[in-house]
């Protein structure tokens, strides 16, 4: 089957240091490796609304990794973004929702009228939710041998043969707070792989907050490893199980935007004391994945300078925490 991957605003990005598309590429890559072929439809804007979308048996649409239920428009609503979404409702017989449930997307138009130009308020919006029926069921990831369960970061780690589940702004407390069923609640196949990713958040935001951050490092380790034994025993009898490290830390120089912001501050603690405590979490992890025949997966020696700073060449342009999509596990396989 051939298969079109568009952005209802028509800003799917080709840049390959971007968070956003990444999501997009590596489900294409997931639906090529199903036997379809597929085209990414890349921005700006006006290249969705010149594209051809007749050759394509189904098109599906990519709502972005922060999907929020309304529509984030570049430029608002304005007759360049309604004649994007005139180009998915004649192709409405082909259209599918990737990853969630088909929004009604003509009440979203709808909700947009204040403010929006004559051309978005001349829109007939009602025909969206009679051609594009929301609620329809979407197309979802696969269960593929690997699972890549984690926070934002674990898209970083995704290969092809794996599924991930990402839960963004996920602790490791979090998640082990609920007990040795922690891990396993957001786990509902019995994979041959299961790759963890899960800390970073702590380290950037939360530990150094704590009265002995050390002690508080020991114990989350602690409850990590029992977590991680626990749902070994509910996945397959012979599922290899990876951790990933805790990664390295950049400067205190980098931008970050305020969405990866806590209480006011991109990161809690200088550069050292949290690069020490990430480097004690790692000893930690080591010493566990030889006792119980998990694999550590580390990040690679050059991704990191001579003082242990994470490189900002590696890392998503130009302003984020994220390593760039170009420099992922799946990016470095495929060189």
């Amino acid at each position: 089957m051939k298969l079109a991957i568009v952005s209802p605003n028509g800003s799917l990005s080709q840049r390959p240091y971007s968070h956003r598309s990444a999501w997009a590429k590596m489900r294409a890559d997931q639906l090529i490796n199903q036997g379809h072929s597929v085209d990414l439809i890349y921005g700006p804007a006006n290249k969705l609304v010149e594209a051809d979308l007749g050759p394509y048996d189904r098109v599906l649409i990519y709502w972005g990794m922060e999907w929020s239920g309304f529509f984030n428009l570049f430029g608002g609503a304005i007759k360049d973004n309604a004649q994007i979404l005139e180009v998915l409702l004649k192709n409405s017989d082909k259209l599918r929702s990737l990853d969630i449930p088909m929004p009604d997307i003509g009440a979203l138009g709808k909700a947009r009228l204040s403010g929006s130009d004559a051309y978005w308020k001349a829109v007939d919006w009602d025909s969206f939710t009679t051609k594009i029926p929301p609620n329809k069921n979407a197309v979802v990831q696969p269960q593929l041998p690997e699972l890549v369960l984690g926070d934002s970061h674990a898209l970083n780690w995704y290969q092809t043969g794996a599924t991930v589940y990402r839960h963004d702004s996920k602790t490791l407390h979090g998640v082990t707070a609920a007990g040795l069923q922690g891990l396993n609640g957001y786990i509902d196949y019995s994979p041959e792989q299961l790759t963890l990713v899960w800390g970073n958040i702590d380290v950037r935001h939360h530990l150094m907050r704590q009265p002995d951050p050390a002690t508080a490092m020991v114990e989350l380790v602690k409850r990590y490893v029992d977590c991680i034994k626990e749902t070994a025993t509910k996945t397959s009898d012979n599922c290899k199980i990876n951790v990933v490290e805790f990664m390295p830390i950049e400067d205190e120089s980098r931008k970050l935007p305020k969405t990866g912001w806590h209480k006011g501050t991109p990161f809690y603690g200088t550069w050292t004391e949290r690069h020490n405590l990430k480097e004690h979490g790692n000893a930690l992890l080591e010493e566990a994945c030889a006792k119980h025949g998990w694999t550590l997966l580390r990040y690679p020696a050059e991704f990191v300078d001579e003082t242990g700073k994470l490189k900002f060449d590696y890392m998503e342009r130009p302003s984020s925490v994220h390593i760039s999509w170009e420099h992922s596990r799946f990016s470095r396989a495929v060189r």
